[in-house]
């Protein structure tokens, strides 16, 4: 919030809605929350290291025909009618990868779905939790339903995860049904991809 000009005391305020870059060679354990608003993007390293002054000149070079190519692009994309997937959680990316679809046939919907799945896979990876619930799921018959209190379902996962060998606990395991519960909300998306 700011003032609307120097000589008044009006007050105006600013929203900004960006994304955000994050970069790293290993990102660590990535929270399903954020997996969810994530466009993974892998790079290879490049083969041949040029100096500053010569990326720059290739730069100024290309940047007319890469911007009149992204005009053009984006005039044929926003014209192409389709439906929104109703299924995941960046819903204008996803509309906009169906409309870049239908207006080139990239498979851009296919390939950010594809992103997506790779991501609960790290995110699976990462927790413990998850793979417990997962391999419990293994032995349930589809479809089936099973009902137990939070607290229940935390002396049977411990149970599932600390197995006949009786392995301690990892450090961040729930403790109370309460911390269970809060941390199954937070993988239901995780797990629903996995059909849970």
């Amino acid at each position: 919030v700011k003032r609307a000009l120097f000589t008044d005391g009006d007050v105006f305020r600013a929203r900004y809605r960006r994304p955000l870059l994050l970069t790293g060679i290993d990102v660590g354990v990535i929270r399903p929350d954020l997996a969810e608003r994530l466009l993974p993007l892998r790079l290879e390293r490049p083969r041949v290291r040029r100096t500053e002054a010569e990326l720059w000149a290739d730069y100024a070079e290309a940047l007319p025909v890469v911007l009149g190519s992204l005009l053009d692009l984006t005039v044929k994309v926003r014209a192409v009618d389709v439906e929104t997937p109703t299924d995941l959680r960046m819903a204008d990316f996803a509309h906009l990868c169906a409309q870049l679809d239908a207006a080139t046939g990239f498979g851009a919907l296919a390939a950010y779905r594809a992103a997506l799945d790779d991501l609960n896979d790290d995110v699976i990876e990462g927790d413990l939790l998850a793979q417990t619930v997962l391999r419990h799921a293994a032995d349930v018959e589809p479809g089936t339903a099973q009902r137990m209190t939070s607290t229940e379902w935390l002396h049977h996962f411990t149970r599932l995860y600390a197995g006949e060998e009786c392995r301690p606990l990892p450090k961040g395991w729930p403790t109370t049904g309460k911390v269970l519960s809060d941390r199954l909300k937070r993988l239901q998306p995780t797990l629903a991809a996995r059909g849970v």
